[in-house]
């Protein structure tokens, strides 16, 4: 931003409920980018200090847990727990939104050589009854000669090393851990991978609840598949259930975009 700038804040545009302002800031410049960015004085130093030299507002929705302060509907909830609530609020066509979460952790196991993990989610895990499928998924590792092998939930409750021959399922161990949906332990016995695909191994789990715990120890995957939304079309007046970009009732929309920013 050019040092010409006058370095009192000037209001840009207004409306009777918001002001947006232009500041000067040195951590700016024409060499990267557009010359003006956003800033949040909430949230990083560089963004604290110019807040505090032209006395803009502070405001810190969240607390040191990640949990939403102040009057809203999600008061008290975690920062994710609330995704769904924020949508909602968005427009008033949005009816409900559902979406199934998955939790993940990564970890780099030892190539050659036995070895034991206990994988902690911290939140109790779906479990609606022995060997369901799609409780648990991971990324393909190689077991002994098998590649593109991967960890499944057994019909006997535990942890299973699977491959696929010929297009069947085949069970290359049949007693490799344990799961412990309750309190949302999973634990590998006696793991001996001989090389994994990427740089670590993925195990994702379905939380029993979307109403997960605040926790900085595991990142919350949304994808598009795992959406559905209730809408009122305003064109027709007519509930619509999107599963997809395709709404059904005539029209087709796409509002992945908006959903894609959670």
């Amino acid at each position: 931003m050019s040092k010409e700038t006058d370095s009192n804040p000037s209001i840009i545009h207004s409306t009777s409920t918001f002001e947006s302002k232009v500041i000067v800031g040195g951590f700016v410049s024409l060499d990267d980018g557009t010359g003006i960015v956003h800033i949040a004085p909430a949230f990083g130093d560089e963004d604290l200090s110019a807040g505090k030299q032209n006395q803009l507002n502070y405001l810190q929705p969240v607390d040191m847990q990640g949990c939403f302060l102040g009057t809203f509907p999600f008061k008290g909830k975690f920062v994710k727990q609330a995704d769904t609530d924020i949508i909602n609020d968005l427009d008033p066509s949005i009816q409900s939104i559902d979406i199934s979460l998955k939790l993940r952790k990564e970890f780099l196991p030892s190539i050659g050589s036995a070895n034991s993990y206990v994988l902690s989610y911290k939140n109790a895990l779906y479990y609606p009854h022995t060997g369901h499928l799609g409780t648990i998924s991971t990324s393909e590792f190689t077991y002994n000669t098998y590649t593109g092998s991967s960890i499944i939930l057994n019909s006997a409750g535990g942890l299973s090393i699977v491959t696929t021959i010929d297009d069947v399922q085949t069970t290359i161990v049949e007693s490799a851990g344990t799961f412990d949906n309750t309190n949302g332990i999973l634990t590998l016995t006696e793991f001996n991978p001989t090389a994994i695909s990427g740089n670590n191994l993925r195990i994702d789990v379905a939380p029993n609840s979307n109403d997960i715990s605040s926790n900085r120890e595991y990142i919350v995957r949304i994808q598009e598949k795992d959406i559905s939304m209730n809408i009122t079309d305003i064109t027709t007046a007519t509930s619509l259930v999107l599963a997809s970009s395709t709404a059904t009732g005539g029209s087709t929309v796409s509002y992945w975009g908006i959903l894609n920013g959670i």
